[in-house]
């Protein structure tokens, strides 16, 4: 190995380009502070090979082989004025002069706090419990401080890291010799700081939380909204509503401890499930000093009215509830409920008002649409425990003027209705129904005729809908059927990726992903215990980003075969318009508690105008072996016959 060479960094050329050397230390200050110099300093003499190398300097001592001296007895002070050298000082000189640094340390910490500087460096020979107390009283607010190790061995104590912790100060300890340290942060919640929570109107927090945060809400700002997230309470998970269930009870736990504080919180939190809100007891645990908002369907309630809301629906499904009707009679049941609740009217100005239950429940509104009926159809289903959703489609208007032949254009709009999951041994009836409140909403006829529809019977309706996903994935004749359909399908899932210059393989991987996605989506509604299974063994493959065509393929067609053995049977199953009064007739005794005088008098009117509202709305006579489907036929020249 070479011999050491030694060299002197006032003697080289980086300590002439770089560096001003001072032996007096007023002169040193005074230099500071007229040219603004970056004041960053090590004790130390020299570096000698083997060392642990801290700079640039070092570095480079190190290559070239160099024992490099950095101040002595006339050298004490080297200043950079480039920020990429530290400022190196004799240990013998700043002993001499510590005292003299410290005060420096001091006003300028003192200053930089009052300035409420964002970045605060500091050194650990001035700090000490009487600072300590200084920059707890400052209110510093936002700054990140950072303590630099000048002195070796510097220790902050168990109390002072206490004391920082406690008044969420952004304190950090940056060694020589081993890893820099966060001590303690002036963020109080989540991603919030002490000065935020002081402003903000909204404060957003994932759950969960520890315990320890929860004191921290004291010092959110007393008019901010609190809403809680974290969870994911999408259709995509193993247990439906498990999500939102430790959702609500999370709350509670931290309403539990919000009680004890002498402040008023708000809090809003978000329902997609009101029976799971109602069995997680988070309505009975509110305390006096908590506020509640709940927003369902994008609408807020007080929870007053969100409570009277609840009674309300209560009431109308209560002798339902209380009745031995089979899943069939209970769900005509609340059909009815829902079809003549008041009359369709939309309000142009609010229109919220005609589609949200928070509005349509409301004794002096006179508001009504499709999403309304649905919505309401909906809400009294799941309090009965039938299965359901509410489904959107796109339907032709053009002729509802008046039919006629001529030529015009179509005219799609949007519209509302359930889909129904009806398994009923009474009257031999397991399937997928599509419930349409609106079309058989009337004040003055007692309609059933879109009730119980199938996806075929649907076609035959005289207004044409477009195809959608609900029709892909529930409407089959048969295992061929399905196959065609589901094709189509991914087809057309191909294609739009490929416009958006996605290769063939990325595409095909998108729509087998996106057909799992609406099965699953459907069946989280309608079938729980479907949903978990297919869930359980699928869901892993299919939400896997980066699963390889070859992969998923063949988990697709298993998935898609199971899920067709289970539909087919489901699909398509036409309710004989017979049976369906039938089990009106059982609703009218049981729940209506009418007559059977009364009732009789019912089924010769109902029999009549049903019977010419089928002939006014499906005009069409759908046959499914045909090879042209749905030829309007003449329904006076089918009478004569």
């Amino acid at each position: 190995m070479d011999s050491v060479r030694e060299y002197k960094l006032w003697e080289t050329n980086i300590g002439q380009d770089k560096y001003k050397f001072f032996s007096n230390v007023d002169e040193l200050f005074q230099y500071i502070q007229e040219n603004q110099a970056l004041f960053s300093y090590k004790i130390k003499n020299n570096y000698n090979i083997g060392n642990y190398e801290e700079d640039m300097l070092e570095s480079i001592a190190s290559r070239d082989n160099v024992n490099l001296i950095y101040v002595d007895y006339d050298h004490p002070i080297a200043l950079s004025n480039d920020i990429i050298f530290s400022t190196y000082i004799s240990k013998e000189f700043f002993q001499i002069h510590r005292k003299k640094f410290e005060e420096y340390e001091l006003e300028k910490l003192k200053k930089a706090i009052n300035e409420k500087s964002p970045f605060i460096y500091f050194t650990n020979i001035t700090f000490n419990d009487e600072l300590l107390d200084f920059i707890v009283n400052s209110n510093i607010g936002n700054s990140v401080i950072t303590c630099r190790e000048v002195d070796d061995n510097f220790v902050i104590t168990e109390e002072q890291r206490k004391i920082l912790k406690d008044h969420h100060i952004e304190f950090h300890a940056s060694y020589r010799f081993k890893d820099f340290e966060q001590v303690s942060t002036n963020i109080i919640i989540g991603n919030y700081t002490f000065e935020e929570l002081k402003t903000l109107h909204r404060v957003l927090i994932n759950l969960p939380i520890e315990k320890s945060i929860i004191d921290n809400f004291v010092y959110i700002n007393d008019n901010a909204t609190i809403i809680f997230d974290g969870y994911e309470r999408d259709k995509y998970d193993l247990n439906p509503n498990r999500n939102e269930i430790k959702y609500f009870n999370d709350i509670v736990k931290i309403m539990n401890q919000l009680s004890n504080h002498n402040k008023t919180y708000n809090i809003e939190i978000e329902v997609t499930n009101r029976q799971i809100l109602e069995k997680s007891n988070l309505l009975k645990s509110i305390p006096s000093n908590v506020n509640i908002t709940v927003v369902y369907e994008r609408q807020k309630y007080d929870i007053e009215t969100y409570i009277k809301e609840e009674k309300k629906k209560e009431k109308l499904v209560s002798d339902i509830k209380n009745s031995n009707l089979s899943p069939f009679e209970k769900c005509l049941a609340c059909y009815n409920i829902a079809k003549k609740f008041k009359p369709y009217k939309e309000n142009d100005d609010e229109k919220e008002k005609s589609r949200y239950l928070k509005y349509i429940l409301q004794d002096d509104n006179e508001y009504i649409v499709c999403l309304g009926f649905s919505n309401l159809l909906k809400a009294i289903l799941d309090r009965i425990g039938i299965p359901n959703q509410v489904i959107g489609v796109d339907v032709d208007i053009s002729y509802d003027g008046g039919f006629s032949l001529e030529d015009k254009s179509l005219d799609m709009a949007g519209h509302a209705r359930n889909l129904i999951k009806i398994d009923d041994d009474k009257y031999g009836i397991h399937g997928y129904y599509l419930a349409d409140s609106t079309w058989d909403n009337s004040m003055v006829n007692d309609l059933y005729t879109n009730a119980l529809l199938t996806f075929e019977q649907k076609k035959g309706s005289k207004r044409l809908e477009r195809l959608d996903n609900n029709d892909l994935i529930l409407d089959f004749s048969s295992k061929e059927d399905f196959i065609k359909k589901i094709n189509y399908y991914l087809k057309r899932e191909m294609n739009d990726q490929l416009h958006y210059k996605k290769s063939k393989q990325e595409a095909i991987l998108y729509g087998y992903k996106e057909i799992y996605n609406k099965i699953i989506n459907m069946l989280y509604y309608t079938n729980p215990l479907k949903y978990n299974r297919f869930y359980g063994i699928y869901e892993k493959y299919f939400k896997d980003r980066n699963i390889k065509l070859n992969d998923l393929e063949p988990i697709a067609y298993k998935f898609l075969d199971e899920y067709a053995e289970y539909v087919l049977p489901l699909s398509n199953n036409k309710v004989d318009f017979d049976k369906l009064l039938s089990a009106v007739v059982v609703v009218k005794k049981e729940v209506e508690k009418q007559s059977e005088e009364e009732i009789k008098e019912w089924l010769e009117v109902v029999k009549i105008r049903n019977q010419r509202q089928q002939e006014r709305s499906f005009p069409y006579d759908y046959k499914i072996n045909d090879n042209i489907q749905g030829m309007s036929i003449d329904i006076d020249e089918k009478n004569k016959k």
